[in-house]
């Protein structure tokens, strides 16, 4: 049907409604009042049929009242509404329904057999049991009948009644011993331990696998029936292509790129693609999330054909190896070493060669920090545990400088080398790394490192006069030559298997082993398991053992139910830059300014809870993070788990604002509840009286 322009649009009305309704956690109704001749005057696209079975579709229940005659019109004959009194039964009858509601938040993941034995005695899904309507007609008459019936659209029974419970969701990998991946596996063949904790295992999918070959078995394993947790439909899995162009570059990211676009074909086999390039000081998405391959193979295709700046770390190490050769006014580095012996080490000039290594570890810091923190802002952008791959191209790098500055100085300033290796101890990135990983992994990303044939392959130092075979850190000083370098970094592959094991991702280089991954993942599944608390966010421990011998599983160290502080983090932080998002709970924030610059200033913060009031009880555990930002500092971010001494349909939270205060200065605060992630966010600015 077209739509008829100058005519109202009942029928698109109602299922637009139905979409708003069900747009949040709250108990849903539609209500629709109508008049006569209905049929005659809508101009809707959407049939009153399409948009009734929409409604059915999303749990909304539909209740019609006519103020006129009934008319073969569509919809259903509903209830009378010719005077107040009269109407007044027809939203009585609108209560009942809406109080006969009550929402519950589980993951995707859930068997509904599995779902309805879990639920207490009582309740049951909607749509769903022995007496469950068994056509669109019969819910959308309900209007007609007793309204004791129209309950079964949503969960029902006492309202406020909460089921902790929560389901988590891991890609696992399994392979034999041979490292073939195991096909065939269920939800028997697994044990698994939050926190040394025995957990049930609720289902088990296999990744849908781009390997077009047969799957091999395990021969020697005894036949394992299927469990009734299993489930025997292969999931997607979504994939995002993350490429640095700040960090990684030149030809390595360039080998990197052009293997990942050998494998999309086999890549978008697992699910949706998306592309994002993170360059300067922003991250984008160039494409995605789609499965048009052509138009994800052109975009790679520009990346690895456009021209890239070297990689950061070796531009840095190329200039300072450049400068040191130049100390002072052209020496020899034979002549700057001897000039320092004689000189001895309470002379000051022989400090340059340590000053420029400094430096130079310095500026290698700031770009990977800032690289890293990119990438944790962007993996973070969605709140709550979900599984996809994250494929990292060609963006490794050392996690500690010292090993090529310190032979350096210990070589040309020899006493300067203790203090050097004091003073880039605070550079290292080792730590920083696996706690980046660990976020990745905690948020539900399987991280897949590729690399290309140059970073497989270093050349272990610093190459230099290649003419001559040999190397600065061969302890021949007269061979450096910096210019005619190839390769400047030492162990660029650690660092991306830091961020990927976590995970149970690993590192891949070039076509080949990129390949071998993917053949291997015709062993990986989606592991779905429950444990009794509420989702808290807090990161905890995972474990996997399996239960047939031969079998060796790889999976994610670290599972968050939940929005992660991580996450919480980078959710404040878009509200104080002014995002457009605030959320289900409406937040008012209410500033108290110092009495003068410098001092402590008050906030006080409301949060409305709405339709999630009835589910609040004593003990509901609330996040409240507070971003703050004064002058041209980073924000301050911190956050604070609350617990409702009461339940009630609002809550008030006072804290002092304890940062030091500058004109300009602002806050931004989110609330949220951890259980249902329903949260809300509001942002001020900070006045110096």
């Amino acid at each position: 049907m077209a739509e008829v322009k100058g005519k109202p649009r009942i029928a698109d009305a109602v299922a637009a409604s139905g979409l708003v309704a069900a747009a949040g956690p709250r108990r849903r109704a539609v209500v629709l009042v109508l008049g006569n001749n209905v049929h005659k005057r809508d101009g809707s696209r959407f049939t009153p049929q399409q948009a009734r079975e929409y409604l059915a579709e999303v749990n909304v229940p539909l209740l019609v009242l006519r103020n006129g005659k009934r008319r073969d019109d569509g919809w259903p004959a509903g209830l009378s509404a010719l005077n107040m009194e009269i109407m007044s039964k027809g939203l009585k009858a609108v209560r009942e329904v809406l109080d006969a509601q009550c929402i519950g938040w589980f993951s995707s993941q859930w068997h509904p057999s599995q779902l309805e034995q879990a639920l207490p005695s009582g309740v049951r899904l909607a749509g769903r049991g022995a007496d469950a309507p068994t056509s669109p007609e019969s819910v959308w008459a309900r209007a007609e009948i007793e309204m004791a019936q129209a309950d079964e659209v949503l969960l029902q029974g006492q309202v406020g009644e909460r089921l902790d419970i929560t389901a988590i969701t891991v890609v696992v990998s399994a392979v034999d011993s041979e490292g073939r991946p195991v096909s065939g596996l269920t939800g028997e063949d697994f044990e698994v331990m939050e926190d040394g904790v025995p957990t049930t295992v609720l289902g088990v999918a296999p990744v849908k696998t781009p390997s077009p070959a047969p799957v091999e078995t395990l021969a020697e394993s005894p036949a394992v029936q299927p469990a009734e947790t299993s489930l025997a439909e292969a999931k997607d899995l979504p994939v995002a292509i993350y490429v640095n162009r700040t960090v990684g570059g030149g030809f390595d990211q360039r080998q990197a790129l052009r293997a990942v676009s050998g494998e999309l074909e086999r890549l978008v086999t697992f699910g949706p693609l998306e592309v994002v390039v993170a360059e300067n000081e922003q991250v984008k998405t160039l494409i995605g999330p789609t499965r048009d391959l052509p138009a994800v193979t052109a975009v790679l295709d520009e990346l690895a054909g456009r021209k890239t700046r070297q990689h950061a770390s070796e531009r840095i190490r190329r200039r300072f190896a450049v400068d040191v050769r130049s100390i002072p006014d052209r020496m020899t580095l034979d002549e700057v070493r001897a000039q320092n012996e004689e000189d001895g080490p309470a002379a000051q000039p022989q400090s340059r060669v340590a000053f420029a290594a400094r430096a130079a570890a310095g500026e290698e810091h700031i770009i990977i920090s800032r690289a890293l923190k990119q990438l944790s802002f962007w993996a973070r952008r969605e709140t709550g545990q979900r599984a996809g791959l994250l494929v990292l191209v060609g963006a490794g790098f050392d996690e500690d400088p010292l090993d090529f500055y310190a032979p350096w100085v210990e070589k040309l300033e020899p006493h300067n080398s203790v203090q050097l290796r004091e003073d880039l101890r605070s550079r290292q990135k080792e730590t920083s790394v696996n706690a980046m990983g660990s976020e990745l992994a905690a948020t539900g990303w399987r991280v897949l490192a590729v690399a290309g044939q140059t970073t497989g392959n270093p050349t272990g130092g610093a190459e230099m006069r290649s003419d001559r075979g040999t190397s600065f850190l061969s302890g021949d000083t007269d061979a450096v030559h910096a210019v005619e370098a190839q390769y400047l970094l030492l162990d660029p592959i650690d660092s991306q298997r830091h961020l990927a094991e976590p995970s149970g991702g690993n590192v891949v280089v070039g076509p080949a082993g990129l390949s071998r991954a993917l053949d291997q993942s015709a062993g990986w599944y989606q592991l779905t398991y429950q444990v009794a608390r509420a989702p808290d966010g807090k990161a905890r421990s995972l474990a996997l053992k399996p239960r047939r011998p031969g079998i060796e599983l790889a999976t994610t160290r670290i599972v968050t139910a939940a929005t992660s502080e991580g996450q919480a983090e980078a959710r404040v932080r878009r509200v104080l830059g002014g995002a457009e998002e605030s959320g289900e709970l409406g937040i008012d924030l209410v500033v108290s300014p110092p009495p003068s610059e410098g001092a402590t200033g008050a906030v006080e913060v409301t949060a409305n809870f709405g339709s999630l009031a009835p589910l609040m009880r004593s003990g509901t555990t609330l996040r409240v993070s507070v971003a703050v930002v004064s002058g041209d500092r980073e924000p301050v971010v911190e956050h604070r788990d609350e617990q409702l001494a009461e339940t009630s349909a609002g809550w008030i939270y006072s804290f002092p604002v304890t940062w030091p205060l500058e004109p300009g200065g602002q806050l931004a605060v989110t609330v949220e509840e951890l259980a249902s992630g329903a949260w809300g966010g509001g942002r001020a600015d900070l006045v110096v009286r």
